[in-house]
């Protein structure tokens, strides 16, 4: 078929200006027929003109709904005849940005993952943050499908770090690194290996950096080696990551690691490296860490606060209730008490009676409370238990149903998933978390997020004795 006409485009803008003008007609909808020569230039002319009303946006909702119907009407024709527009829109270098992506979409509609590389094509040719709405959606379709073709969608959405997509009824927004984690999330447990290889050789800092955010959350050990690289890194942010990844993972063979950054005389690193250190959650490190306390640079020391507070030991108590006393900093004093005040509540002493204690008993007093806590992460006797097989079952209603909540087992958390669960389930773990991404509510991202201490204590546990702070991390 051959391209529109002069004339065509000229009646196909004039009929959009008049659109409007008859549509408040009353008793009437307008409905003029439109063929798919139409229907295909007409579409290329629905770019949005800046910022438009609500009424001015549900209008152009509805010719877009509309010019789309026509163009699904005609099968293959229209499939045939919308990638000819999209194809000639791209060798003209437009500038319209709305229609490739707008198209890209209509094309997913039609011929879904038939045409994924030719809409990953127009993705990788197009910023995808100029209509993020339409890409997002179309990835996230395709990534619920869990088929390897939709792998070029997700790639090519990869290199964004800037689009927003907001969720029908919802209320809810999502950024960067969110509307990546989503769609990757939603593909589930298959696509780390595909992220893994994508990691080796990768340079732009966006893709880097969700991957390995990923990567680590999903608790992908065959990526630990490259992120130990990437520590190395020229680029600050990519550095300060890996190191924050590092510690998650918390293998016993990255505690000299984590402890020798250290030495580092950049007070942003050191804030990085005393945050691995407390994920780490090997007590050893405070230490190491004590002498942070001492450091000019306030973020440096309330970063080192809160690594002390994991952490807890006499020593690193001890050093907390002293920074507060001669701090002449507000913030930095109230963090400070509030700890001092909690353990003293915990262990039911004033300061004075604890400080009159020998050292030794102070020492117990301060490794018991924190031995207690870790230990409130278990079972304890008597509580209902779950079987092998109800945790089978519990994973089959999760991944059905969407949702962690309710339900048969909604009683099930972490400490009787951590009794049953086997190393080898934390890719069960990934297929339920897939399906709490493709159901996209604030709840299912608030069960994502319990279901990620759900796996890294699960991954841990592949490789040490104590996935949880303790006196010294151990190979298993």
């Amino acid at each position: 078929m051959r391209q529109a006409s002069k004339l065509t485009l000229w009646v196909a803008a004039a009929s959009m200006v008049v659109a409007p003008l008859v549509a408040w007609w009353p008793g009437r909808v307008w409905a003029e027929e439109l063929d798919l020569e139409r229907a295909v230039v007409r579409l290329r002319l629905l770019e949005p003109k800046g910022r438009m009303t609500r009424g001015e946006k549900k209008r152009h909702a509805a010719e877009i709904e509309r010019v789309w119907a026509a163009v699904e009407a005609a099968g293959e024709e229209g499939v045939a005849r919308l990638k000819r527009e999209l194809a000639d829109a791209a060798k003209a270098k437009d500038k319209g940005h709305f229609f490739k992506l707008n198209g890209a979409a209509l094309l997913w509609r039609l011929a879904r993952l038939h045409e994924a590389n030719t809409i990953a094509g127009i993705w990788t040719a197009t910023p995808l943050d100029s209509h993020y709405h339409d890409v997002f959606f179309t990835a996230l379709e395709a990534a619920k499908t869990q088929d390897p073709r939709a792998l070029p969608l997700l790639k090519a959405c990869l290199p964004d770090d800037k689009g927003c997509a907001t969720v029908p009824k919802q209320y809810l927004t999502l950024r960067w690194p969110q509307t990546q984690e989503v769609l990757w999330g939603a593909y589930g447990p298959k696509g780390l290996p595909e992220l893994d290889g994508i990691l080796e050789g990768a340079e732009d800092p966006a893709v880097v950096r969700f991957a390995l955010r990923h990567l680590t959350a999903a608790h992908y050990l065959g990526a630990l080696g490259k992120i130990r690289w990437f520590i190395g890194s020229k680029n600050a942010a990519i550095r300060h990551l890996a190191i924050d990844c590092v510690g998650v993972f918390g293998h016993p063979d990255d505690y000299r690691l984590l402890v020798d950054g250290l030495r580092s005389d950049d007070p942003r690193e050191l804030e990085h490296y005393a945050r691995a250190l407390a994920d780490f959650g090997d007590v050893r490190a405070v230490e190491f860490l004590l002498p942070l306390l001492k450091s000019d640079d306030l973020d440096l020391r309330l970063q080192a606060i809160a690594a002390l507070r994991t952490l807890l030991t006499r020593d690193g108590f001890e050093a907390l209730r002293e920074r507060g006393a001669r701090s002449r900093d507000a913030a930095e004093r109230k963090v400070c008490w509030k700890t001092v005040a909690h353990v003293l509540g915990q262990i039911r002493l004033t300061w004075e009676d604890y400080a009159a204690k020998p050292d030794a008993e102070r020492t117990a007093l301060i490794d018991g409370l924190r031995r207690r806590s870790q230990a409130a992460l278990a079972l304890p006797t008597g509580e209902r238990t779950l079987t092998r097989d109800q945790f089978l079952e519990a994973a089959k209603e999760w991944k059905k149903a969407g949702s962690t909540a309710g339900g048969k087992h909604g009683w099930v958390d972490g400490r009787h998933v951590a009794a049953v669960a086997k190393p080898g389930d934390v890719d069960l773990l990934l297929a339920v978390r897939a399906a709490l991404y493709a159901t996209l509510t604030d709840a299912s991202l608030d069960q994502v997020a319990t279901l990620n201490t759900w796996i890294r204590r699960l991954g841990r546990s592949r490789y040490r004795r104590a996935p949880g702070i303790c006196d010294r991390v151990e190979l298993k």
